[in-house]
């Protein structure tokens, strides 16, 4: 997968210039968790960032190359706390129901703290299949990282991992109706910023009823 600095970016050659990519990425960030990609232009992203255009284009040739670029930076960071989690852990398998919940609320978590980014690059998914061929490398990476802490017979550990990405698709696929349609009953009314009990147990069937009965029946 590609680093930040492939996606689109010129590498910054000092702590300064570092420092202006930055907040060139945190503005957009802070501009698409009001407004959308299209209503966002490169004059709004700078002086948000108290920068200038001759700074954006030095590092971006458009506002598209930025936005892969803060997509790109979300898979990296999404797989890396994936790895250090599984790391954690030293080895110990879980079962499938606790590592159910622990992904759906990751991935719950992932999508609001983030749901500038990732709805806009859901839209632009449309005319640029990039965005989705990352998106799907994500899915897989955090799906095979999650699977091998699933105590299957090793025979079982491919089709696992299979059967996870299937099931982390469709709950993402669930997510994505919200960055489309907008924050739905699910959430808990006391905070937008978070699912409802209710929501992330119904996320947590629909994720187990995606593990096929036969994958099911060999985990301990």
């Amino acid at each position: 997968m590609m680093s930040l600095d492939e996606a689109a970016v010129s590498p910054p050659l000092q702590k300064r210039s570092r420092a202006t990519l930055e907040a060139l990425l945190s503005a957009t960030e802070q501009l698409l968790a009001e407004k959308s990609f299209a209503d966002v232009t490169v004059g709004n992203i700078v002086r948000e960032a108290k920068s200038s255009s001759g700074s954006f284009y030095a590092r971006f040739p458009d506002k598209n190359a930025l936005l892969h670029a803060l997509h790109e930076r979300f898979a990296q960071r999404s797989i890396q706390a994936t790895r250090d989690q599984v790391a954690a852990r030293g080895g110990v398998k879980m079962p499938l129901d606790q590592l159910c919940r622990q992904m759906i609320e990751g991935l719950v978590e992932g999508h609001l703290k983030n749901r500038g980014v990732l709805r806009a690059a859901l839209m632009e998914s449309l005319v640029d299949p990039r965005f989705a061929q990352r998106a799907l490398g994500l899915v897989r990476a955090i799906s095979a990282q999650a699977a091998t802490l699933i105590d299957v017979p090793p025979a079982r550990g491919e089709h696992m991992a299979n059967e996870v990405e299937l099931a982390v698709l469709t709950i993402i696929s669930i997510l994505d109706q919200d960055l489309f349609f907008g924050l739905g009953p699910g959430f808990d009314k006391n905070s937008h910023h978070k699912k409802s009990k209710q929501e992330l147990d119904r996320l947590c069937r629909i994720f187990l009823a995606s593990i096929s009965r036969e994958e099911r029946s060999d985990v301990s």
